[in-house]
């Protein structure tokens, strides 16, 4: 929410989806695809699926219901990377800003490993987890704050 969504509904993993509100442009940002019978009736008539992160090879054609999406007019598109050149401008934008990433760090230690690792498997690292032997418990603990 603080980067600007006025919802935000985390799905995985749950057996029955919610049920939403219709919505114009759905943003998908998961590590694999979506069950796409289920978020193809959260979007309006001539909406956007925007898949940021459904690699195109592991794209399963068969599961899409295509007929809903022709019928309704709904549009799957996907983000390819940016240039290098784009990349060093958003760098700039960010640093001028000083807009920063938001991230989760663990120092360098066999139990913070374990942690991150144990938190990474059951879905609960929420933007990117850095971990790092010039982070020590304290400065981990003061940025969790």
């Amino acid at each position: 929410m603080r980067l600007g969504a006025s919802e935000f509904h985390h799905i995985g993993g749950q057996e029955h989806v919610p049920n939403l509100l219709t919505v114009q442009c759905l943003l998908i940002t998961a590590a694999q695809q979506p069950t796409w019978t289920d978020v193809i009736p959260w979007v309006r008539k001539g909406g956007t699926i925007s898949a940021m992160t459904v690699d195109p090879i592991e794209l399963n054609f068969k599961s899409l219901p295509f007929l809903d999406l022709l019928m309704n007019g709904i549009e799957i598109q996907r983000s390819l990377p940016a240039p290098r050149e784009m990349h060093k401008e958003m760098l700039r934008f960010a640093a001028f800003h000083k807009i920063f990433p938001m991230i989760e760090i663990f120092p360098f230690t066999e139990e913070s490993i374990l942690v991150a690792m144990m938190a990474l498997r059951d879905g609960k690292i929420r933007y990117r987890a850095v971990v790092g032997s010039f982070i020590t418990e304290e400065n981990a603990n003061r940025k969790k704050q």
